[in-house]
């Protein structure tokens, strides 16, 4: 009864890992970017592999020997955890050679303490200590050891993809954390043969966690690119209502007041300014729809070229202060003159700025407007970021809007594409934007601070081309 359950515990595990592989290798090639994956894939399908020989040895049709078990251990513990090993640390090591160096000899002291423990140790040399069962042999020296070896492996992964959770809040990494905290559970009962199904049943249930964890991360592209779709579908629809009904009424009531201002007394002068200014509005609103269109339908088509991000950050800054004359703005941008901060990007770079600083401004119900712009290094999930922070002293965002905040969602007043304009832009740049209230010991609200974060690249060379 106990070896039925074994078996069909590790079939189950096996097609769960098999399905895992497969989805990951799926997603790395619908998105090359993400580098860990591929690791992972590959990984999944050795642990896979490894189930699979537990459920052949169970079945009778392989034969239990050392031989099996050194294979066994190897595929779903030595080759599996050095390649997540890699995967993992490579979201959150810069080095590639450390990654590289600490995944190998990981990897190498555990195929070689297996294949020393099983074949070469007499089980009654003194190294064999390892095994406190009292049951002194070849397997279950060789079992012990691979367990001391996976214990601290586990646990430490589990660390980093809880930690990766915490700062990026994806719940794809909450249940790869909860299955390598699981395993490293279930291995301290693992040598013991009266708790083997225990073992297998637990580890069924972890396989399940790493599934879930995975299928998550599939699901949330497969989402963000329906919502995509969705919010192009809606743009579009706008626009082809404000273009055709409404924009070329505008324009005739912009002539006509032209018109009638050659013809008008000197005293209607407050009059006209008021009519053309509500009709530049409108326009300028049509506008902004036309550039989120524009911006959606190029999501994967963008043309980048390597560009300095701090002079582009130093004029916008300076052309917003100058359109809001009545408002006293002073504004400090903390950066390392060392640096030219040089990313990916092309024309519209210029519309993230403008709008957050606008915004930063327009919303401000301060005497004294305060933006305090600075740009960081930071190292996220494998990719090295340019993260701009602005900090401006108004009222903060609403709890309401937080939501839909970047979403293009109208207000009454018939804005609100702005914000999403930037998320469409940064998108393109294969960055991300996040914001958040600033709060004083952690109560009240002195402001909002909108974090930019897009991808490093080479600076350009004297041919034009990166160095």
């Amino acid at each position: 009864m106990v070896e039925y359950g074994i078996l069909v515990a590790s079939g189950i595990s096996t097609i769960i890992a098999f399905i895992s592989s497969f989805i990951l290798f799926r997603h790395y090639l619908h998105y090359k970017k993400d580098t860990p994956t591929h690791f992972w894939a590959i990984a999944m399908f050795f642990y896979a592999m490894g189930h699979f020989i537990v459920t052949l040895l169970y079945a009778d049709i392989l034969e239990n020997s050392i031989l099996t078990m050194f294979i066994y251990v190897n595929s779903s513990g030595a080759v599996t955890m050095s390649l997540f090993l890699f995967g993992t640390l490579y979201l959150f090591i810069k080095e590639k050679r450390i990654v590289l160096a600490i995944s190998s000899i990981y990897g190498l002291f555990y195929f070689l303490g297996s294949f020393i423990y099983g074949f070469i140790l007499p089980v009654d040399s003194v190294l064999n200590f390892i095994n406190i069962s009292g049951d002194i042999n070849a397997l279950n020296n060789m079992s012990w050891f691979v367990v001391e070896t996976l214990i601290p492996a586990s646990f430490f992964l589990s660390v980093l993809f809880f930690k990766d959770f915490t700062m990026t809040k994806d719940l794809s990494s909450f249940w790869v954390s909860l299955h390598f905290f699981l395993y490293f559970i279930l291995l301290f009962i693992w040598p013991f043969p009266t708790l083997k199904l225990l073992f297998y049943l637990g580890r069924t249930l972890a396989t399940g966690c790493l599934l879930a964890g995975f299928t998550s991360l599939t699901q949330q592209r497969r989402l963000d690119r329906i919502i995509h779709e969705v919010e192009t579908a809606e743009s579009d629809f706008f626009l082809d209502l404000l273009t055709h009904d409404i924009k070329n009424q505008v324009q005739g009531m912009k002539m006509i007041t032209e018109y009638f201002r050659m013809k008008k007394d000197f005293q209607q002068d407050e009059f006209f300014e008021d009519i053309d200014r509500n009709a530049n509005s409108v326009l300028n609103l049509i506008s902004n729809i036309e550039k989120y269109r524009t911006v959606q339908r190029n999501y994967d088509d963008y043309t980048l070229l390597p560009m300095q991000l701090a002079p582009v950050i130093k004029k916008t800054i300076t052309q917003v202060i100058s359109n809001y004359p009545n408002k006293n703005v002073e504004y400090k941008l903390k950066i390392d003159e060392s640096f030219n901060y040089w990313i990916n990007g092309n024309d519209f770079m210029e519309d993230i700025f403008a709008n957050l600083f606008s915004n930063a401004i327009k919303h401000n119900d301060k005497d004294q407007v305060e933006i305090l712009i600075t740009i960081e290094s930071q190292f996220i999930r494998g990719i090295d970021y340019w993260v701009v922070l602005i900090h401006d002293n108004g009222p903060g965002i609403p709890k309401e809007r937080e939501k839909h905040l970047f979403t293009g969602k109208l207000r009454k007043d018939g804005s609100g594409f702005g914000l999403s304009i930037v998320k469409n832009i940064i998108d393109g740049y294969r960055g991300k934007i996040l914001v958040r209230n600033t709060l004083v010991d952690k109560k009240e609200v002195c402001g909002s601070t909108f974090e930019i974060q897009l991808p490093k690249t080479k600076e350009i060379g004297v041919l034009g081309t990166p160095t």
